[in-house]
């Protein structure tokens, strides 16, 4: 089962962003990604649990996330040009 959120200025405010992402998946609503034209997010129902998500923004359009970052545990759950969400 999927969830739809539209959220036409989250770039604006990161922090807020990466909260409102962290509450969503303590609810189950895990995301999946984020549909850049329309600004909206799309979820996936699963396990109520506390994720972290960090979000970056690249200046070159490139998909990474660093090793160190990657050792840590961290991981990419969504790339779009630009943006990636950890």
């Amino acid at each position: 089962m999927s969830k739809k959120v539209f959220r036409p200025f989250w770039s604006l405010d990161i922090i807020e962003t990466e909260n409102w992402l962290c509450k969503m998946s303590a609810k189950g609503y895990h995301l999946k990604k984020i549909e850049a034209v329309t600004k909206v997010f799309v979820f996936e129902k699963g396990e109520n649990k506390e994720i972290y998500y960090r979000i970056c923004h690249h200046k070159s359009a490139i998909n990474w996330a660093s090793k160190s970052l990657m050792k840590n545990g961290w991981y990419s759950v969504f790339s779009k040009k630009k943006w990636n969400i950890l």
